[in-house]
């Protein structure tokens, strides 16, 4: 499980994902590596396979998932992307280096 203290959201994860994804399956992008991208999430059992799949055709990335509790996760989307209509906000904390931000 990861806390909401402990993981980091890229700026270049947030633009491959929508904020109505995000929204509509309470995930949250946190980083992209060549191919693939690190997607937080709540633990849903079974479920998770099929986003996951749901995933890698939207975004034609391979989906590497991160799992917090539900609260969490709608935390951070709260964060990074205000409604369900906008991109990204704009960076939580200036102390932070550029690139990626810490919740």
């Amino acid at each position: 499980m990861i806390s909401i203290g402990q993981f980091f959201v890229y700026p270049d994860a947030v633009e491959y994902l929508p904020a109505c994804l995000a929204w509509e399956n309470n995930i949250l992008p946190l980083k992209v590596s060549g191919n693939t991208i690190e997607i937080l999430m709540p633990d849903r059992g079974a479920e998770n396979a099929d986003l996951i799949q749901k995933l890698q055709f939207i975004l034609n990335k391979d989906i590497i998932p991160r799992f917090a509790d539900a609260k969490t996760v709608r935390k951070g989307i709260k964060i990074i992307y205000p409604s369900e209509d906008t991109g990204p906000s704009q960076p939580a904390s200036p102390s932070m280096p550029p690139g990626r931000r810490r919740y």
